[in-house]
Order: C-alpha cells, then sequence, then structure tokens
C-alpha cells in the first residue's frame, strides 16, 4: 500500500468544533488509510499557552511515534521567549513549526517572525503558516517571508483559500521554497497550483476537524491527474520535507 500522508491537522482538547482526541483522529486515519499526520495543538495553545500545547504534542508523539509528526507553536510577540521555547520544543522531537498570524496577531511578512523563522531553518525545520485570512495571512505577504529566508522550506497552509486562491499559481511560479496543501481547495484550486508549481510542490492535507479527512482524501484520489502524481501529493512529497 502506497504511504499516506496528512501534513496539517488539529489535535486536542478545545472549543467544540476544534476539539480532536488522540484516539478519534487514529480512527479516522485508520478508517480512510492514513499512515501518518503532522499534529497541532488547538487554538488556546498556538496563540498564548505555548508550552502547555508543545508538552502535549510531545506526548501524543512519544505514545505515536509511527503516527504522528509534531507541529510546534511559538508566539513570536514573546519574543526571546519565543525563541526558548521553540527550541524547546525542536529538541523534544517536533519537527515543523506552525504560525497562525490570525491566532498569534502578527502579519506574515512582517520581519517579527524571522527570529522563529531563522530558528526553524536552523533545525531544518519546515515552516508551516496559515493563509487567506486578510490581513495578516495572504499569500504574498508569505511570499515575501520566503523570499527573505531562501534556505528555508515554507508550506502555505490553505493555499490562500478561499478568496485569494488566484495568487498561489503565480507565487508557485515566481518563488521556489513554498509548497502547497490541498485543503479545503476544491479540484479546479488544486490543478492550478500542481500545473504552477509542479506536482513534487503540493502536499494533500485534511485540516481535520475543520474538514472531513475522508472527504479530503477523496478529492485527492479521483484528481484526474497520473496514479505517480497522487502517490507524490498523497506521501511522497511529505517524507521528503522532512528528509
Amino acid at each position: 500500500m502506497e504511504l499516506c500522508v496528512d501534513i496539517h491537522c488539529r489535535i486536542g482538547e478545545g472549543r467544540i468544533e476544534e476539539t480532536r482526541p488522540v484516539d478519534a483522529a487514529l480512527r479516522e486515519m485508520d478508517d480512510a488509510g492514513v499512515d501518518k499526520a503532522w499534529i497541532c495543538p488547538t487554538d488556546a495553545y498556538v496563540a498564548v499557552r505555548n508550552r502547555e500545547g508543545n508538552d502535549f504534542i510531545a506526548n501524543v508523539l512519544s505514545e505515536h511515534p509511527d503516527r504522528f509528526v509534531g507541529c510546534a507553536v511559538s508566539n513570536p510577540w514573546y519574543g526571546d521567549d519565543a525563541l526558548t521555547e521553540l527550541k524547546c520544543a525542536l529538541d523534544k522531537g517536533l519537527r515543523v513549526l506552525f504560525l497562525c498570524p490570525p491566532l498569534q496577531g502578527f502579519q506574515l511578512s512582517d520581519p517579527l517572525v524571522d527570529p522563529l523563522v531563522e530558528l526553524a531553518v536552523g533545525y531544518s525545520a519546515p515552516i508551516y503558516a496559515h493563509t487567506g485570512t486578510p490581513i495578516c495571512a495572504m499569500p504574498f505577504q508569505f511570499a515575501a517571508l520566503a523570499e527573505r529566508h531562501p534556505k528555508g522550506r515554507f508550506i502555505m497552509g490553505h493555499s490562500g483559500f478561499s478568496d485569494f486562491w488566484y495568487d498561489v499559481p503565480h507565487i508557485g511560479q515566481l518563488v521556489e521554497n513554498i509548497w502547497f496543501d490541498t485543503s479545503p481547495n476544491g479540484p479546479d484550486s488544486i490543478l492550478q497550483v500542481i500545473s504552477a508549481a509542479g506536482e513534487s510542490r503540493v502536499l494533500f492535507s485534511s485540516s481535520a476537524p475543520s474538514s472531513d479527512l475522508s472527504v479530503e482524501l477523496d478529492k485527492i484520489k479521483k484528481l484526474p491527474v497520473s496514479d505517480e502524481v497522487k502517490k507524490k501529493i498523497l506521501g511522497v512529497n511529505a517524507e521528503a520535507l522532512l528528509s
């Protein structure tokens, strides 16, 4: 069976709409045939309670090391404390920096976030950022951040969904160190990204529980592209980013 990796989902306790217990996530993954998921904590931990969120993710990794990849959270407004927290999380085995400007209160193009990005790059950790929310998380802001850090590997969360999807193909052609995740975009938008950036820079994600894992996976399986392209999107590309 081919490897299937979900590169963005939430896990743990939070508001009703974002709560997703670990055992429920594992059942959903098993039912859908997903081998591995990159996991982030819920909103309160992304925004403020970074240490608790990172410790929770680290504990989940220790219990299920073959099923999950941990995403570290650290709010850049905490300054030196944010750097200390990110370093601690990466040293505990978390492997991706997760940024969410609407929750953390900064613009993606703001140099405020540069120290965190530089630290992540030093650890060879990909940087995933939510995009699609004006005024703080727009695709060209993310492109500016990626261009300032050419050695970094950046993942455009949600690929600008929904109002900014039309910017994404242009960015895919112009900025080579950005990868693009699929959820919750429609097939036409995903195909445009594949055409502009190439199939090696597109990554399957579910954004569960905001989106349904099985629905998002079925969307990729039904794309009018070759099986080889689907293999890359569903798992090969994600594994390459972490190698």
